[in-house]
């Protein structure tokens, strides 16, 4: 990442620091994809900018403001912005705010789901799929991390927009081997997830599930990861279920990364998938650049 020593007006405003101890990073990257979900191909762009602007107060609280923009060209999309929030993380732990995603997203890359380089949905739906919570992504949330202690650390949000009100908590444990997640949310649906994962000679295995229960009607949905990394390589598998009632959905993926250089990834994905009865396939490739 390169950083640019910049006088910033935005962040001597946080705090009254002095102009010149305001430090702005930018970051990003950028991919060529390939899609087939076998019946048609396609190449695209992706990649997104990140730009990150950060400044420590005579209190020792460190405050930031980011904002990430992608610049997605593929098949009629148009950029998005996919994050902007102000931070501050001092020894109370880290408070965050605004559109990004949530405390309870932060750790949960134990969820096998999160074990793939795309997940690439070759026209699948996954309705009944899913085992983060998801608050916050899209529209503005508070969060808090609390600080850890013996491994162990507390996350809260709370997301108000002009239709309903979101609250989620969580509660992870972590160390050299293995790592648990424990999270709640409550709003339109009431949901539970529960996630692990362990770690040893290169290979982790996380697994999930979840209890989504919409006024009594109860999807249920887990899923199971490995990843394996030697060197420059890297393989994947995950597999991924859901059910309501009698509907039932299924994803499968699998696939390898390798770096070619620093900063550079190239990566291979295929993936099946059923949706209630309808059944579905394809191929992903990449070459990523980040700097």
């Amino acid at each position: 990442m390169r950083k640019v020593l910049l006088a910033t007006t935005a962040l001597v405003a946080l705090g009254g620091v002095s102009a010149a101890s305001a430090d702005v990073s930018v970051s990003g990257n950028g991919s060529i994809t390939y899609k087939n979900d076998g019946s048609t191909t396609q190449l695209g762009q992706d990649g997104n900018i990140t730009i990150k602007g950060t400044s420590t107060s005579d209190a020792g609280v460190t405050y930031s403001v980011v904002y990430n923009q992608s610049f997605m060209r593929s098949n009629g999309d148009s950029p998005d912005i996919e994050d902007a929030y102000i931070q501050a993380d001092g020894d109370f732990g880290t408070f965050f705010a605004g559109a990004t995603d949530s405390a309870l997203d932060r750790v949960d890359g134990v969820l096998g789901q999160n074990f793939d380089y795309e997940g690439y949905s070759a026209g699948g739906t996954r309705t009944y799929i899913g085992t983060e919570i998801g608050i916050g992504e899209n529209d503005a949330a508070i969060n808090y991390l609390s600080p850890k202690m013996n491994g162990v650390q507390i996350q809260g949000v709370f997301q108000e927009t002009s239709t309903t009100s979101t609250t989620g908590m969580g509660v992870s444990y972590s160390n050299d081997l293995f790592s648990v997640v424990y999270q709640t949310s409550s709003g339109d649906t009431d949901k539970t997830t529960v996630g692990a994962s362990f770690s040893a000679a290169g290979i982790t295995v996380g697994m999930g599930a979840q209890t989504d229960d919409n006024n009594g009607s109860k999807t249920k949905s887990s899923d199971v990861g490995i990843k394996y990394s030697m060197g420059e390589l890297g393989l994947y598998a995950t597999s991924q279920r859901g059910k309501l009632g009698s509907a039932e959905d299924e994803y499968n993926s699998m696939g390898a990364t390798y770096s070619i250089a620093p900063g550079v990834t190239a990566a291979l994905e295929t993936v099946n998938g059923d949706d209630s009865g309808t059944g579905y396939s394809g191929t992903f490739a990449s070459v990523n650049v980040k700097f």
